[in-house]
C-alpha cells in the first residue's frame, strides 16, 4: 500500500467518524416565549426548537388556566452548520392576570423523548416587568440554581419612587387668607404682559 492509498482510506474513515458522531448527537429541545410579561388579552407566540435529524411528533403544551391555545403551525425543517433543527410554533391568548408557568412540553423523537425546560409568563395590567427570582432566571439562562440566586442577590433594585413631603396647612386666620389671595390676585392682573 503505497502512501496514497492510506491516505484516501484515512480521509475516508475520518469523514465516516466525524458523520457518525454527528449523527449520533442526543436530540435537544428548548422552549422559548416572544415576551416574558404580557397584558390580559395578548397575543403570545411559543416557540418548540428541536434538534435533531428526525422529524418530531408535534406535541400539544398543557397550558394552566389562564393561557388558551389558540394555534399551531406544522414543523418546519431548518438545516444549519450545526445540524438538523425542527421548529414548531404555537399562538398563545393570555386571558387574566397572574404568573403561569407551561410546563415541560413531552417531544417524542421515534424511540426517545426529549422534554423542554418549563417557560415562565406574567401576565399584569400594566405589563410592567417584576424582577426575575432565581428560579426563573436559572431556567432561561440554563446556569445553576445556586448561581442564580447569587445573581439576584446582587442585582441593583430599581429606584424607589420618592415620597413626597407633605405641604405645610396655612394656619392663618381666614380673612388674612382671603386677603392675601386678592393681593396676589391683583398684583397677577397688574402685571400681566397683555398681547
Amino acid at each position: 500500500m503505497n502512501f496514497r492509498n492510506f491516505f484516501i482510506l484515512f480521509f475516508v474513515f475520518l469523514s465516516t467518524l466525524v458523520t457518525s458522531q454527528a449523527s449520533f448527537h442526543a436530540p435537544i429541545a428548548k422552549a422559548t416565549i416572544s415576551q416574558r410579561v404580557s397584558k390580559p388579552g395578548q397575543r403570545l407566540e411559543l416557540l418548540i426548537t428541536v434538534r435533531s435529524a428526525e422529524k418530531p411528533a408535534l406535541p400539544h403544551p398543557e397550558c394552566p388556566s389562564g393561557l388558551l391555545l389558540i394555534k399551531y403551525w406544522k414543523p418546519q425543517h431548518l438545516r444549519d452548520q450545526d445540524g438538523d433543527l425542527w421548529l414548531m410554533k404555537y399562538r398563545l391568548l393570555a386571558k387574566s392576570v397572574g404568573d403561569y408557568e407551561i410546563s415541560p412540553v413531552q417531544i417524542s423523537l421515534g424511540n426517545s423523548t426529549v422534554f423542554t425546560k418549563p417557560v415562565i409568563l406574567h401576565v399584569t395590567n400594566d405589563a410592567k416587568p417584576p424582577l426575575p427570582d432565581a428560579r426563573e432566571l436559572a431556567l432561561t439562562t440554563d446556569i445553576p440554581i445556586g448561581l442564580a440566586q447569587e445573581a439576584v442577590k446582587n442585582c441593583p433594585l430599581p429606584p424607589s419612587k420618592p415620597v413626597p413631603t407633605p405641604v405645610p396647612g396655612d394656619f392663618r386666620p381666614l380673612p388674612s387668607r382671603v386677603f392675601s389671595s386678592i393681593r396676589h390676585g391683583l398684583i397677577w392682573f397688574w402685571n400681566y404682559p397683555g398681547k
